[in-house]
């Protein structure tokens, strides 16, 4: 059957817009993915509802995860704000000697504490206060007897210079034989990915030939060398499926010291068992919880973005991203493909339920890049603009054929 002449090709309506409409176009295409790269740089509500996007696409593609062999000791209310560690910053080191050598006699694979043990000085000047001194080094003596029968992650603490390179800063532990003792005492650094959705992995540091592993690549090493190794080649940090923390095995540091010999084995026995704080700031149950982080959960304890880490690497649960450019040229392609989507309808009708069509259509290629390739797409935002342009140049468009129509008919009267 042979086209009507009146009606126009699909090159031909699209031509119909004009070069400058086009140019236009991808000037909100090229915003847009500026835009979403600030927004994720400064914080933003937008930002979070991202990554909410992304933690239901992952909900919905994973399984239901346990992660089995990872255990988190909390310190909470209960031991901060009521116990003996009495509210007191830095956190006693004498206590949490006593609840590493507690937590051993369960025979873990690997005790990891996650704490802020950086020096008073960055320098290292003194490395440790006097006023604890006694009890650091009773910490480190715990450390380094445990750790002939057990592996214990200790964080490592790092900046960045005037130059933008990764270098070590003093830890309370500097100059101790914690440094010295060998493939029992590992470090890692606990800073996290600017990317929410990803697991820091490696970090080149300055003046150094070798890298330093993250806090939770250095659990997930102890735990599963081959799953670790996979990212010693570097490359793109990968992305791993968030499991909220009511999955973990989790257990109060009070109940931890006061467990019987059978009962540390059956909680602890052959797992990873991470420590952190979760305390309130201000007072028992008041002022927010400490060390809270954006997540695709929302805001997270530290302790329990750790534990996600680890136990993503050491299960399997996480696998390399595809390169930047790659999924850049995906958000791009989406983006142009609503642009045309919504050039070719007449009627407001029709463009509306284009604009719901391309919303969906963007869901579910976002799902399918995700559970299938790990990639996640960032096309809402030049999306978002692309369309917010499309339907300004058809108000546009509407107040010129206003404006035509009453000139015109005042002269045929």
């Amino acid at each position: 059957m042979r086209r009507e002449s009146n009606q126009p090709t699909v090159w031909e309506r699209l031509r119909a817009k004009g070069i400058g409409y086009w140019i236009a176009v991808a000037a909100m295409v090229a915003l847009g993915l500026r835009v979403g790269h600030l927004l994720e740089d400064i914080g933003s509500p937008l930002i979070e509802w991202r990554y909410g996007l992304f933690q239901w696409l992952t909900e919905r593609g994973s399984l239901d995860a346990s992660p089995w062999y990872t255990v988190v000791v909390e310190i909470g209310d209960e031991e901060y704000w009521k116990g003996p560690l009495a509210r007191r910053v830095p956190i006693k080191r004498d206590w949490l000697a006593q609840l590493v050598k507690t937590v051993v006699e369960g025979q873990p694979r690997v005790i990891a504490l996650d704490f802020d043990f950086r020096s008073p000085t960055p320098e290292g000047q003194p490395a440790e206060h006097p006023d604890y001194q006694a009890e650091r080094d009773r910490l480190v003596q715990t450390v380094l007897e445990v750790a002939r029968q057990t592996a214990v992650v200790i964080p490592k603490t790092i900046a960045l210079d005037s130059g933008g390179h990764y270098i070590r800063r003093s830890d309370i532990y500097s100059g101790t034989e914690l440094e010295r003792a060998g493939s029992g005492v590992r470090f890692g650094f606990i800073a996290l990915a600017h990317d929410k959705r990803r697991v820091p992995t490696r970090l080149d540091i300055q003046g150094e030939d070798s890298k330093l592993d993250s806090f939770p690549l250095a659990i997930a090493r102890v735990m599963d060398p081959p799953a670790a190794e996979v990212f010693d080649a570097g490359g793109e940090l990968p992305i791993a499926h968030f499991l909220r923390k009511e999955k973990f095995n989790r257990v109060g540091a009070n109940e931890v010291l006061d467990m019987t010999d059978q009962e540390l084995l059956e909680k602890f026995h052959g797992k990873a068992v991470i420590v952190g704080g979760t305390w309130n700031r201000t007072a028992y149950g008041t002022g927010g919880l400490i060390d809270l982080y954006e997540t695709p959960l929302g805001k997270t304890s530290g302790v329990y973005i750790h534990a996600n880490h680890a136990a993503a690497i050491t299960e399997r649960r996480v696998k390399q991203a595809a390169s930047s450019r790659f999924t850049t040229t995906l958000e791009i392609a989406l983006a142009l493909l609503g642009a045309i989507a919504f050039a070719l309808q007449h009627g407001w009708l029709a463009r509306l339920l284009s604009v719901a069509g391309i919303a969906l259509f963007t869901v579910f290629v976002s799902y399918v890049a995700l559970t299938n390739f790990f990639v996640y797409l960032d096309a809402i935002t030049p999306l978002v603009l692309v369309l917010a342009h499309a339907l300004w140049d058809e108000l546009r468009e509407v107040e010129i054929r206003r404006k035509v129509e009453h000139e015109i008919s005042p002269a045929k009267e």
